[in-house]
This record gives structure tokens, sequence and C-alpha cells, in this order.
């Protein structure tokens, strides 16, 4: 079994370790427990980051800890609008884990979902 704690020290959820292939699936499980996207949760394992391709086999206590949206440069906002509106998921997926607002506009006005979208990227 995995438990999941929040920083406050009340539990968050248990799940059995069979049910989940690795960080990221629990990460996915754990945005509908606390209503987080999982680029901006971090999991922590006897005080040590677990990053999202980590296997949960011998894992019992993790810690989840919730990021605020990193501040960010137009610098930054213009790279990651560019980046979606070219469909760079893996730019845009090590961006996103600054944690930088995917929603946030540019200068122009422009938004990283939208230029994704408009773009057919769907799965960026």
């Amino acid at each position: 079994m995995v438990y999941v704690w929040q920083v406050s020290g009340e539990k968050l959820l248990e799940v059995s370790d069979e049910q989940l292939t690795d960080a990221a699936a629990l990460k996915q499980l754990l945005q509908s427990h606390c209503g987080v996207a999982p680029f901006r949760q971090r999991l922590l394992c006897k005080g040590s980051y677990l990053e999202d391709e980590a296997s949960l086999q011998g894992a019992e206590d993790l810690q989840l800890v919730l990021l605020s949206f990193a501040a960010t440069t137009q610098e930054q906002i213009n790279e990651l609008v560019t980046s979606a509106h070219s469909g760079d998921h893996q730019k845009v997926k090590d961006m996103l884990k600054r944690p930088q607002d995917p929603d946030s506009s540019n200068a122009a006005g422009n938004r990283p979902l939208i230029a994704a979208a408009a773009n057919g990227h769907a799965e960026t």
C-alpha cells in the first residue's frame, strides 16, 4: 500500500502500489483528490523527490507538496507560447515543471493553451 500525506500531516490517499505504474500515474490520480494539476505536484519519499518515472514499488509513505505558479518573465511566457504553437510537447512539459502557468498570456495576448489548440496540438 502507498499512503499519500499532505504537508499538514493529514492522509490524502491510500492506494495499492500494484494499481499504479509510476509516480506520474499517482499524480494523475491525486489530481482528482487535491484539484491541482500533476505538474504542480511534487512527491517525496523519505525526504527525496520522486521523478515522474520512479516506480512506487516499496514506497509506503509519500508526502505531497503542492507548488504555486512560479514568477515568469515575458521571455519565458513567449517561449511557452512558441513551444505550444509548434507542438513541442517535451519542451512544454519541461517548462510547466517550473511550474509555469499554462494560461499566462504574452504581451501580444497569446496564451499557450490557445496556441496549442489552434494548431492541432491537443496532446501538448
